[in-house]
């Protein structure tokens, strides 16, 4: 019945649960989506512009390098081993003031 409902669209409780549960992550998420648009935009601004980036591959991947430099790399490809598991909990805003320090 499960499997019917979710192939007909109507929702399914581990669907809703995880909604409801994102909700509150918006401002999160809207706050990280601004961070990463201007570091993108900042990083397209100093290779010269969108019309440079997109003629080049290269030039393309700079933008995207300098665009994670500028928002300290905190991607999960980035974590930690301390930033994983039970140990993340304590620990979470660390990887800001970490990441800052080795920057300096």
């Amino acid at each position: 019945a499960d499997v019917e409902s979710a192939a007909r669209g109507f929702p399914t409780t581990g669907g809703a649960l995880k909604r409801f549960a994102d909700s509150g992550l918006l401002f999160f998420r809207a706050g990280e989506l601004f961070n990463r648009r201007a570091a993108f935009l900042t990083a397209l601004d100093e290779v010269g512009g969108a019309s440079k980036a997109l003629k080049s591959d290269i030039v393309l991947k700079q933008v995207m390098d300098r665009s994670n430099d500028l928002i300290l790399n905190l991607g999960k490809a980035n974590r930690a081993q301390w930033q994983k598991g039970l140990l993340s909990i304590p620990t979470q805003f660390m990887q800001i003031l970490i990441a800052w320090t080795l920057r300096l």
